[in-house]
C-alpha cells in the first residue's frame, strides 16, 4: 500500500475509533442534564457507561476472531452503522432502559473496531512508525472526548441530552461512509509480520495490566466534570472546558510520546508504560487535593492525569502489536478484554463510592492503588512475551 493509502487508512481508523467510543463517554459529560431530565442517581449514570465498556470487554476476544474472519473493512463500517442506529434509538426513546440497552449493543460493536483498527494499521504501516500511527488512531478517542466535553454539556443544557445523541448518530454515519470509501476490502501486509492466529499466552498479563490501568483512570473522563462542579464549585461550562482542555493536551502528549518511543528500541515500551502509569497515579492525587486547595490544583491534576493516561494507552497498543507474535487482532482482543472489564467496573464503582461516602476522596485513592498495581502486570507481561516475528500476511 502507498504512503497515501496508509494515511487514509489511519485517518479512517482514527475517526471510527473515536465515534465508536462516543456512547461510552457522553453520558459522563452530560450527567447533570441526564440526572435532571430522568431523575437518575450518579450510580445509574455510571451504570450506563459501565455497561458500554463492559460489553466491549466481554466481546473483545470474539471481536478479534470476527475481524480475522470477515476483514477490517466490514467490521469498521458495520460498527459505524450500529453506533448510528443505537444513538438514534436512545434519543427517540429517551429513557433509562433505552440508554442501557443501546450501551450494551454499541459497546459490543466497539470490541470489533479495536481489533480491526489495530490490525489494519499494523498491516499497512512500517514497524518503525507504528507507535505514531497507533497513537494517532488512539487520539480519535480524546479528540471525540475533547469535543464532547466542550460542546456536549452546553448543548444538552440549552436543548436536551437527546440532541447530543442525535449528533453522534449523524457523525457515525458520516464516518462509516468515509471508511467504506477509503479502506481496502482486505488489509494487505507489507512484510510487517501481521497474520491471523492465536495470541501468545503471555499476552494475558497485558489484559491484567490493561484492566488495572483503565479501572484506575477511567473516572478521570467520566467523573472529572461532575467532581469539578460539585466538589470544587465550578460552573458546568468551566468544568467542561477543563475536561476538553485536558483531552486536547492529551492529544499533544500522544504525539510527543509516540515519536519518542518510535526512536527507541522496542524493549523501552514496557519501561515507558510503567512510568506513565505511575505519573498518572500522581496526577490523580492532585485531582483529589483540588477539593481542598482549589481549582488550579484540580486542573493540574486533571490535565496531567488525562494526558498521561492517553499516552499510556497509545504506548499500550504499540506494545501489544509488537509482542503479539504477529497475531495482532487476537492479541488486541485478549488485551482489550481486560481493558474494558476495567472500564465496566470503574465508573459505576466510583459513582457508588461517592454516593456511599458523600466524598470523592475515597474514589480517587482507590484509583491510585489500581494504577500502582498495573505497573507490575506490565513488567511481568513484558518478560513473558517476545517480539513479533518478521514476515507473514494478514
Amino acid at each position: 500500500m502507498t504512503v497515501t493509502g496508509a494515511r487514509t487508512t489511519v485517518a479512517a481508523c482514527t475517526l471510527a475509533v473515536g465515534l465508536a467510543a462516543a456512547l461510552g463517554f457522553v453520558p459522563g459529560y452530560v450527567a447533570t442534564s441526564l440526572r435532571a431530565d430522568l431523575g437518575l442517581s450518579r450510580a445509574e449514570v455510571g451504570l450506563i457507561v459501565s455497561l458500554y465498556f463492559g460489553s466491549t470487554g466481554v466481546m473483545s476476544i470474539l471481536g478479534g476472531s470476527v475481524t480475522d474472519r470477515i476483514g477490517v473493512r466490514k467490521v469498521i463500517v458495520g460498527d459505524m452503522v450500529v453506533v448510528a442506529v443505537c444513538a438514534a434509538l436512545a434519543a427517540w426513546r429517551g429513557d433509562l432502559a433505552a440508554l442501557l440497552l443501546t450501551s450494551v449493543i454499541a459497546g459490543a460493536g466497539y470490541a470489533g473496531v479495536n481489533a480491526a483498527t489495530n490490525a489494519a494499521i499494523a498491516s499497512v504501516v512500517d514497524p518503525s512508525r507504528r507507535t505514531m500511527a497507533l497513537s494517532v488512531k488512539t487520539g480519535g478517542v480524546p479528540a471525540m472526548a475533547s469535543t464532547a466535553a466542550l460542546l456536549g454539556a452546553p448543548l444538552a443544557a440549552a436543548t436536551s441530552w437527546r440532541v447530543v445523541w442525535l449528533v453522534v448518530s449523524l457523525l457515525a454515519l458520516c464516518s462509516g461512509v468515509f471508511a467504506f470509501c477509503v479502506l481496502p476490502r482486505e488489509a494487505v501486509a507489507v512484510a510487517n509480520g501481521v497474520r491471523r492466529g492465536r495470541a501468545p499466552s503471555g499476552v494475558w498479563w497485558f489484559a491484567v495490566g490493561a484492566f488495572l490501568l483503565v479501572a484506575g483512570s477511567q473516572p478521570l473522563f467520566s467523573w472529572l466534570v461532575p467532581f469539578l462542579e460539585e466538589a470544587v464549585g465550578t460552573s458546568a461550562s468551566v468544568a467542561g472546558s477543563v475536561a476538553s482542555f485536558s483531552a486536547a493536551v492529551g492529544l499533544g502528549l500522544l504525539v510527543v510520546n509516540a515519536r519518542s518511543v518510535d526512536r527507541r528500541k522496542g524493549g523501552s515500551k514496557v519501561v515507558r508504560l510503567v512510568s506513565l502509569c505511575l505519573a498518572t497515579a500522581a496526577s490523580v492525587v492532585l485531582v483529589m487535593l483540588g477539593s481542598e486547595f482549589g481549582l488550579v490544583v484540580a486542573v493540574l491534576g486533571g490535565v496531567g492525569g488525562v494526558a498521561l493516561q492517553l499516552a499510556a494507552i497509545g504506548t499500550m497498543h504499540a506494545l501489544v502489536v509488537e509482542r503479539s507474535g504477529g497475531a495482532v487482532a487476537a492479541a488486541t482482543g485478549v488485551t482489550m478484554t481486560g481493558y474494558y472489564l476495567g472500564a465496566l467496573v470503574s465508573p459505576v464503582a466510583f459513582g457508588a463510592l461517592v454516593d456511599a461516602t458523600g466524598s470523592y476522596s475515597v474514589g480517587w485513592l482507590a484509583l491510585v492503588a489500581l494504577l500502582s498495581g498495573s505497573t507490575l502486570a506490565w513488567i511481568l507481561g513484558g518478560r513473558a512475551t517476545q517480539f513479533a516475528p518478521a514476515g507473514g500476511v494478514y
